[in-house]
């Protein structure tokens, strides 16, 4: 009896640490990515990666970080995790970036709840390794992103289907534009902006989140 009754405070010790995520998944270059599962309440769902947007939503529940198995539990076999990833712990939805180097894959979660934002919410991702600052528009603020991090941006955009946009990086102490441009955009879907090292330049890919949850239509 006394055995049953830890057993049960365990199980809901677990349950009450557990909470929801919503997860996709963007590649940071074009290499293949291993196959990869998570665990859902359907079972093991394979974790897919894509360099032209991010993926559809798969829904989960997690206790601490991420667990990336690296079988679906097939023929009897037990899945092994082959990789943690580390979540924020403040978000409802992560966006899981995966890329290759030689024959190491390399994960990081970004804060990423589709519930919070809709098209007119760019998402500007530097993967390089200095800052970087964006402007979109041509009396927008520019918007500084730390290496490694993301942002989430609410633009103002106009009528037109491209808008003024500008990127920055320091050099000799100083902001210096990289890249100019009138760029386009789509209403219906988010820009996504991910800025990479390429030898000493800084290079950007732009991508349209096309997975968006349908909402009521913004106010421009």
């Amino acid at each position: 009896m006394r055995n049953s009754l830890i057993v049960g405070l365990c199980v809901m010790i677990a349950t009450a640490n557990a909470r929801d995520l919503t997860v996709r998944c963007l590649a940071l270059n074009e290499s293949p990515m291993p196959k990869l599962f998570v665990k859902t309440s359907k079972g093991f769902t394979p974790l897919e990666f894509s360099s032209i947007q991010p993926t559809k939503t798969i829904k989960l529940s997690v206790e601490g970080p991420l667990q990336v198995y690296d079988s679906a539990g097939q023929e009897k076999e037990k899945p092994i995790v082959a990789h943690t990833i580390p979540v924020p712990g403040n978000t409802g939805g992560v966006l899981i970036l995966g890329w290759t180097t030689k024959e190491e894959v390399k994960f990081a979660a970004l804060p990423d709840d589709l519930s919070e934002v809709g098209p007119r919410d760019w998402l500007i991702i530097n993967a390089a390794t200095e800052a970087v600052a964006v402007q979109v528009g041509a009396k927008a603020k520019p918007v500084a992103v730390k290496p490694g991090a993301s942002v989430t941006k609410r633009v103002t955009l106009p009528k037109e289907d491209a808008a003024e946009f500008r990127a920055f990086r320091e050099q000799e102490g100083k902001p210096t534009m990289f890249y100019s441009t009138f760029m386009p955009f789509r209403k219906e879907a988010r820009c996504v902006l991910l800025f990479y090292p390429d030898g000493k330049h800084i290079r950007m890919k732009q991508m349209f989140d096309m997975n968006l949850i349908k909402k009521k239509k913004e106010k421009s």
